[in-house]
């Protein structure tokens, strides 16, 4: 499996047909100069638990216009095996169909949402 694999599909005159399905091996995340055995404690039994459960899915269940280029979009997020909703603020960063010279078509977002620590916890406990 890649380290991360999505579909996308998207509109932005009628963002509310809008779907996502992402797939993260939690074992392949990593960031840029972390303390000494963050990332073992990270992707360890008390987080991510990237051993027993490598595979963590988002996969959009609702999407709602806020404005010209805001979404609220609600998430069953799979972390630990067990999935909940989760709600996104998301940004439509805007897209490019690409050029003769590079033919790829681009599109960005952002998003923030929040997800506590307790509710993981309950999330990896309850299975």
């Amino acid at each position: 499996m890649p380290l991360l694999e999505a579909r996308l599909q998207f509109d932005p005159a009628h963002p509310e047909t809008s779907r996502l399905e992402a797939s993260i091996d939690t074992r392949s995340i990593a960031t840029d100069n972390p303390s000494p055995g963050y990332l073992d404690t990270l992707q360890g039994a008390k987080w991510l638990d990237a051993a027993a459960l490598p595979l963590m899915t988002f996969r959009s269940t609702s999407v709602t216009a806020v404005s010209d280029k805001k979404l609220r979009v609600v998430d069953d997020f799979t972390p630990h095996g067990l999935t909940r909703p989760v709600s996104l603020d998301v940004t439509y960063n805007g897209g490019d169909p690409g050029r003769p010279r590079d033919p790829k078509a681009r599109i960005g977002f952002s998003a923030k949402g929040m997800l506590e620590r307790s509710v993981t916890t309950a999330w990896r406990t309850s299975a």
